[in-house]
């Protein structure tokens, strides 16, 4: 995956560092813009960190900076809007969001949610003093429990920890001392080993803040090759092959290639890049995202309505009410879990979604390969290897969650992440009685569960 991934961002930097025209589309531009803006090193090293400042000051100042207006005029409220206008989150008390509705597609819902608060909750909680005592609610009323916080908190309290947090997120757009101190927290936390090169980084931003734009660059290059006078007939056709088969692993919409339809689509969330204020620039396009995002809630939407895809699209956790009641046995058997690097014990309800999941695509999986194979025959076996069609069936699906991880990462991984480390999601297969039968597992062998786990 690593060396897939290096590949396409190498393709993506050549495309990126084209010449900008006047007559391509405004968002192929902004697109160039952004990452010009982003790889103009020298101009970012020359602002260092007044950007941020100067922004912090239109928010209502940062009290441990000295930089603080009159505190009876000041309301959180305010600065949370203040900041999502300013292309800051505004997942910080609490998030906002809008989704579509779970019994009617066609429509959306605005909802509030609990904020992630910037740290795990395992820092969150291990103080450098001890407490005499404290009380303990297993399960308090979320928004009570809240209001009571923010009422007891001083104004000077959270209008610290609110610029804390926008600060933090703004710390890979500010200049080479700063990102370099936000490293030394990736190595603390995430046990990271080396940072990304300049290049990547900026693809990365770009490929985050223009999805749409990014793929659709792909399409519109192919497109414009039979334009170029400096290409030969030959090569032309060599690098339209090329693309073509880049192309055989992405699914997208028709409106993707559409330029009237990308422009429909960033019409109302269009903003002038500046080249010589990255900082800015990037606040610009997430302000206008997060507006877009909010308007969503007056639209309609479509089932082919390709705008709320991602363009790398997974078969995710779509889940069935009626069978929560089912779910205790996933939870059970992942508690039951203990990675031994970190002798940390999965946690079974966190990540009962996805556990679930996994079951749930490898039996319709296998299900469908039974069809195949009843359709078309056996396949053929691979030579050297003496494992039958259905045994390699089951290696495919386990190779796919081969991994190494950092301890680091790994605990992180743990306490935070609705995902169970890789190894173990390949625990659905022991759910399955065609898995023990088609390696003709013992009753006592370990991936052959005596309590099985069913849903469908």
């Amino acid at each position: 995956m690593t060396d897939l991934r290096n590949k396409v961002n190498h393709q993506l930097q050549k495309l990126l560092e084209e010449p900008i025209h006047d007559k391509e589309l405004k968002l192929f531009q902004d697109v160039e813009k952004l990452y010009q803006a982003c790889s103009n090193v020298k101009i970012i090293e020359n602002f260092k960190v007044s950007p941020l400042i100067e922004k912090i000051q239109t928010l209502g100042g940062w009290p441990v900076l000295r930089i603080y207006r009159n505190e009876s005029n000041w309301k959180w409220e305010e600065i949370i809007q203040k900041l999502s206008q300013n292309g800051f989150s505004d997942n910080f008390i609490f998030s906002f969001f809008v989704n579509t509705k779970a019994m009617n597609s066609s429509r959306k819902l605005a909802g509030i949610n609990a904020a992630d608060l910037g740290l795990r909750r395992k820092y969150l909680l291990e103080k450098d003093y001890r407490y005499e005592g404290y009380n303990n609610n297993a399960q308090p009323s979320f928004f009570e429990a809240l209001k009571e916080i923010l009422n007891q908190t001083s104004k000077e309290t959270i209008a610290n920890y609110l610029m804390w947090r926008a600060t933090f997120e703004s710390l890979n757009y500010l200049n080479v001392p700063i990102r370099d101190r936000y490293f030394e927290y990736e190595k603390a936390i995430f046990g990271t080993k080396t940072q990304q090169t300049r290049v990547f980084q900026c693809i990365a931003e770009v490929k985050n803040l223009f999805p749409q734009g990014i793929g659709a660059m792909f399409y519109a290059f192919t497109e414009n090759i039979n334009n170029l006078t400096w290409m030969d007939n030959e090569t032309k056709k060599a690098v339209k092959l090329k693309i073509k088969s880049m192309r055989d692993i992405i699914g997208s919409g028709d409106q993707l290639y559409n330029d009237t339809e990308l422009e429909r689509y960033y019409e109302n969330r269009a903003t002038e890049i500046d080249i010589e204020n990255y900082f800015n620039s990037v606040l610009k396009i997430k302000a206008a995202k997060a507006k877009f995002n909010m308007n969503k809630l007056h639209f309609i939407m479509t089932k082919d309505d390709w705008t709320q895809y991602p363009l790398v699209v997974e078969v995710n956790a779509y889940m069935q009410f009626s069978h929560y009641h089912l779910k205790q046995c996933f939870i059970d058997q992942f508690n039951n879990i203990t990675e031994p690097i970190t002798g940390l014990h999965i946690n079974g309800e966190q990540t009962q979604s996805e556990n679930i999941a996994d079951f749930g695509g490898v039996k319709f999986s296998y299900k469908a390969y039974e069809k195949f194979v009843e359709e078309n025959g056996e396949e053929k076996l691979l030579p050297g290897i003496e494992l039958n069609q259905r045994q390699l069936f089951w290696v495919a699906g386990a190779q796919f969650q081969c991994s190494v991880m950092r301890k680091e990462l790994l605990e992180h991984w743990i306490l935070s992440d609705i995902h169970a480390p890789y190894q173990f999601r390949v625990n659905a297969f022991g759910n399955l009685p065609e898995f023990s039968k088609d390696f003709k597992c013992s009753p006592s062998s370990a991936m052959n569960f005596i309590k099985k786990c069913e849903l469908w």
